[in-house]
């Protein structure tokens, strides 16, 4: 199956417009890695500055904690709607118009005088968020010569693990010294100048297909998705539920100074460039084993954050740095699942993936949130790693058929 999805691939990329399939768009390839660091940033900054919107606005931890789940449930919701609607739109045009209103939002974000003014504008800005990241993996097969799924996607998705490394640290940093508004400032300022750069030098593609809802009843009746959908939406529910409240975990569980705590998220991050790397060189056989086993890793490293005695700082770096390098790790071998599937269907089943990934990551923090305002904080770490768990009992289930579909495009003739 490899072997024809690579020649389906490469047929797709020397039909492109601009681009010969000679060699990788190395510029458009970097255009979408900074586009998923500031994509990734705006969603992940209020984990590490909960505390302050909290204060700014007087709210409680777990009601702020609700602009993670409202921006995340609106992804989940719109990602497969607006990403059919929008399926005839060429390329170059759809990255422009939702990097701007990206930009526009998160400026929205900066300026808000309230609370429900800030959620509204989280919102506006997770309908991006949501057609970008349904549409960046296959984006990337089209701008690139190189046949590996996971090296592809890792390259991109190393987005991620810079956005944990360096940007969401940094972000944390401007907020504690300038203010949280200063921080979404300047992520609605790189996001204009990203803008720039896809208008002055981004290739056109075109659209594979008018939309891709059709191909959903395929999707749902495929034996891989049936076990990669709830599993992904049960992982992501189990980490964020205790990685939402990171913040609070360490300072009260742990004992870490709220001063430093820029310095566990660095960790986390930095973890998360050497899982990045590492998954790359995972084979596409190995991925749903490799996967499962991640699962449980995590989940045993998120617990023993709950059970470890105050002030166990060298202990918390390293469970920091295991759980960095897990969840980089889990998402590009969860992503890389997904290209496995006919060319045909990645469109759809990214979408789809993307839905249930913001499904999972708005459920953590909202369940999180719950846990954090009526129980003890170790609650959350605990919860998140029984989530956990249950994901991969579900991505290890044994899949009896696993039968290739075959979809043809309107780009494509029999």
């Amino acid at each position: 199956m490899n072997t024809v999805n690579e020649h389906v691939m490469s047929s797709m990329i020397n039909r492109e417009k601009g681009h010969t399939g000679s060699g990788t768009d190395w510029f458009s390839v970097i255009v979408l890695t900074v586009a998923a660091i500031v994509f990734v940033t705006a969603e992940l900054l209020p984990v590490g500055i909960i505390p302050e919107i909290s204060m700014s606005f007087n709210e409680s931890i777990g009601k702020v904690g609700l602009m993670v789940t409202g921006y995340a449930w609106t992804v989940a919701a719109s990602a497969v709607l607006i990403t059919a609607w929008l399926a005839p739109l060429e390329r170059r045009a759809l990255l422009l118009i939702i990097t701007l209103l990206f930009a526009a939002a998160n400026l929205l974000v900066a300026c808000s005088a309230s609370l429900y003014w800030l959620f509204f504008a989280r919102i506006i800005g997770a309908f991006s968020h949501g057609v970008f990241w349904s549409s960046v993996g296959p984006l990337c097969v089209r701008l690139s010569n190189s046949s590996s799924k996971a090296r592809i996607t890792a390259f991109v998705f190393g987005g991620i693990a810079i956005a944990t490394v360096i940007a969401v640290p940094a972000g944390t940093l401007l907020a504690q010294w300038l203010g949280w508004r200063y921080a979404f400032g300047s992520i609605a300022l790189t996001s204009f100048m990203i803008a720039a750069a896809v208008a002055l030098r981004f290739p056109v593609l075109r659209s594979e297909s008018r939309s891709n809802l059709h191909q959903l009843p395929v999707l749902l009746r495929h034996p891989l998705i049936r076990r990669l959908c709830p599993a992904t939406a049960l992982a992501l529910t189990g980490h964020f539920c205790a990685f939402t409240y990171i913040s609070p975990l360490l300072e009260k569980n742990i004992g870490i100074a709220y001063d430093h705590l820029a310095v566990y998220l660095f960790l986390f991050g930095a973890a998360g460039v050497a899982g990045n790397v590492l998954a790359g060189m995972l084979k596409d056989h190995q991925l749903r084993r490799a996967a499962q086993g991640i699962m449980a890793a995590m989940a045993t490293v998120i617990i023993l954050c709950a059970c470890i005695p105050m002030y166990s700082y060298l202990i918390a770096a390293l469970l920091m740095i295991v759980w960095g390098a897990g969840i980089c790790l889990l998402t590009v071998a969860l992503q890389s699942l997904i290209l496995t599937l006919p060319s045909g269907l990645t469109d759809a089943a990214s979408a789809m993936y993307v839905t249930m990934f913001n499904t999972g990551i708005g459920g953590g923090a909202l369940l999180g949130g719950l846990l954090v305002d009526h129980m003890p904080t170790s609650s959350v770490a605990w919860t998140g790693g029984a989530v956990l768990l249950l994901a991969a009992i579900v991505i290890g289930l044994p899949i009896k058929s696993y039968q290739p579909v075959t979809i043809l495009t309107n780009t494509e003739t029999d």
